[in-house]
């Protein structure tokens, strides 16, 4: 599961999901997901935002949508302007929204994230939505599950937890963060 995903989304169902499925154990795994084998990597579920998975062999199901958004600091955007070729231009190869999250706070310039990822920057002033023209809107959080023999029944109780509960974190973090 991306890091955004993990702490802003999944992690927060995860108490109600514990207490519904007491026989369930959750392991955790938060890395960029590219080329995970989900059987011969002993994974049950993998949670992706974006893209497109083509394996045929694996479940892919839809559990929710953010949107992409692009960012800087005030400080930044006093001295720079926001231009798509600023943001290709960036100064850092960061991994995880949250490391790019906090250079652009440090001023360091534009990043594209989920807004679920900025939300409580924005709503504080930290960050400045720009560019809003380029928006990446409705783009997919999907659950990804081995098909055939290899499926377990908790692990589908964990998706069916995740598209249930997700959506309504979802708007709520966002309305809760834009008041």
């Amino acid at each position: 599961v991306d890091d955004t995903l993990a702490d802003r989304a999944v992690a927060p169902l995860l108490p109600g999901l514990l207490r519904a499925h007491p026989d369930l154990r959750v392991e955790l795994v938060v890395g960029q997901g590219a080329g995970v084998n989900l059987v011969a990597d002993r994974f049950d579920v993998a949670v992706a935002l974006g893209g497109e998975h083509r394996d045929s062999s694996q479940l892919m199901r839809r559990i929710g949508s953010v949107d992409n958004i692009i960012c800087a600091a005030p400080r930044w955007l006093t001295s720079q302007q926001a231009t798509l070729e600023a943001l290709a231009q960036s100064r850092a190869c960061l991994s995880t929204t949250a490391t790019r999250r906090e250079a652009a706070i440090a001023g360091l310039g534009l990043i594209r994230a989920p807004r679920i990822a900025v939300a409580d920057e924005l709503r504080d002033g930290r960050l400045r939505e720009v560019l809003v023209e380029h928006t990446q809107r409705d783009v997919p959080i999907q659950t990804l599950q081995p098909g055939g023999r290899h499926r377990s029944p908790k692990a589908t109780a964990f998706v069916e937890h995740l598209a249930r509960e997700l959506p309504a974190l979802l708007a709520f973090s966002l309305n809760r963060r834009a008041a």
